[in-house]
Parts: structure tokens; C-alpha cells; sequence
């Protein structure tokens, strides 16, 4: 038996959420075909997940986020398994749109005790070097909506070089970009500095 194996083809053109799901989709079967799984295998698989959205569909329960009585319900059976639920339950409530504009995540250190809710945006960070501040108050916040790196091709880039030197000052070019860019956000003072893919202080 001989089994064909699928091309993919990804668009060039400026990438959507979609476009990037597909491609990652494309990526992974194509890895998988590799690894002696048939096809025919995969595709059922898919056809599968593709029926997910309705099964969703069906066994969820339409919620009125009005209805405080439901919504202290929903909120206390998230955090079923915490000994402080009933009070999360009421500051869900009364505190915060927890439903619409907060994530809650568990930070490690310090006690359950110590826990405030504060009226901010908490932004947690790994130090990357010694230099970064570990507090700040007063400043300004930089917002950018691409990432803080060197731009590369949308599709394709070729380059032919005849010297070890010319790929040498290539990559120092790159660098130059983004050290200059890094320089220019200098000038405004601000910290943080937000970008798509992290931040900075």
C-alpha cells in the first residue's frame, strides 16, 4: 500500500491568528508522517476535533453574568480546592470583574495570608540581568505592538555572500538595528517597556 504523503503550503502574506494556527497545524503533520502514523489516521483525529465546538456547544449551560447568586456559584467552584474559596467566591464579586478582566494565577512565595488586592496591574518578570529594577513608582509605560527584535523576511530572503566578512556584517547589522531601536526608547524614560512577545524594565 502506498499512501500520499500531503503538501502543505503556507501563505506569504502578512500573517493572521488563523494563518499561523494552519501553518502550526502543518508543521505538526508533517513531523507526524514521519513517525510511521498513516495518514488516514490523522485525518480522522481531525475530523474529530472538528466536532469538538459542537459537542461544546451542547453540554454547556447558558449563564447570565448579572445573576450574582450564579456567578458567586461559578466563582467558588473554580476555587473549589483552596481553603480561602468562599472569600475568593465574594471578592470575585464585589472586588473585581474577575469573569471579564482578571486572570488569576499563583505567584511562588510568601503565604496565603499575605495575598492583597490591589487596584493595579501587576506585572511579574524573572530578572534577565543584574541591571533590572526590581521596583518602580511614578513612571511611564511604553506600549509596542511588534517585538523588539530584528525584522526578518515575510517569506523568503536569499543572500550570497563571497566572503566570511560579508555574513559577519550582516549579523552586525542586525545588531546595530536593534541596539539603535533600544537607544531610541532610552530617550523617552519610561519603565516598563511592553512589547508583543515581553517586557522590560
Amino acid at each position: 500500500m502506498m499512501s500520499q504523503t500531503p503538501v502543505f503550503a503556507v501563505n506569504s502574506a502578512p500573517e493572521s491568528w488563523q494563518s499561523r494556527q494552519k501553518a502550526q497545524i502543518s508543521i505538526i503533520t508533517a513531523a507526524k508522517l514521519d513517525s510511521d502514523i498513516h495518514p488516514i489516521a490523522m485525518i480522522s483525529t481531525y475530523n474529530k476535533a472538528l466536532e469538538a465546538p459542537e459537542i461544546v456547544e451542547c453540554i454547556s449551560i447558558p449563564t447570565d453574568v448579572d445573576d450574582a447568586t450564579r456567578m458567586r456559584s461559578l466563582t467558588q467552584t473554580s476555587n473549589g480546592t483552596s481553603r480561602h474559596h468562599r472569600l475568593t467566591g465574594c471578592i470575585g464579586l464585589k472586588t473585581v470583574d474577575i469573569k471579564h478582566v482578571v486572570r488569576a494565577e499563583k505567584i511562588s512565595g510568601g503565604r496565603i495570608e499575605q495575598s492583597k488586592m490591589l487596584k493595579a496591574v501587576i506585572l511579574n518578570k524573572d530578572f534577565a540581568h543584574p541591571n533590572m529594577r526590581s521596583w518602580t513608582e511614578k513612571s511611564g509605560i511604553v506600549l509596542f505592538d511588534w517585538p523588539l527584535e530584528h525584522k526578518k523576511g515575510e517569506s523568503q530572503t536569499n543572500m550570497g555572500f563571497s566572503k566570511e566578512a560579508d555574513w559577519a556584517r550582516v549579523q552586525e547589522m542586525e545588531e546595530e538595528r536593534v541596539e539603535g531601536l533600544c537607544y531610541k526608547i532610552l530617550q523617552f524614560n519610561t519603565h516598563p517597556v511592553i512589547a508583543e512577545k515581553g517586557f522590560q524594565t
